[in-house]
């Protein structure tokens, strides 16, 4: 589980590590983490913000891989149409 200041920000049933915190330019808070999967679950990479100094936290969103079509267009380094 990441706690940030007796908080806990990821899912006590789970298996999170490399948890990793950035504060922008306004004072936000941002922390992402890797969510360790299963056989059945693949593991994910999560993310959570705070615009108050970590006082509150919004919900946790995965990151996700963008979707096939964008990857044959993004391939080998360069854009394709």
């Amino acid at each position: 589980t990441v706690y940030f200041d007796n908080v806990a920000l990821s899912p006590a049933d789970g298996t999170a590590s490399g948890p990793s915190l950035a504060i922008d330019k306004a004072g936000g808070y941002h922390v992402a983490w890797e969510n360790q999967g299963t056989a059945a679950a693949p593991s994910t990479i999560q993310y959570r913000f705070s615009a108050d100094q970590g006082q509150t936290w919004g919900r946790p969103k995965p990151f996700h891989r963008p979707k096939r079509a964008q990857q044959r267009r993004h391939a080998g380094g360069r854009c394709r149409g």
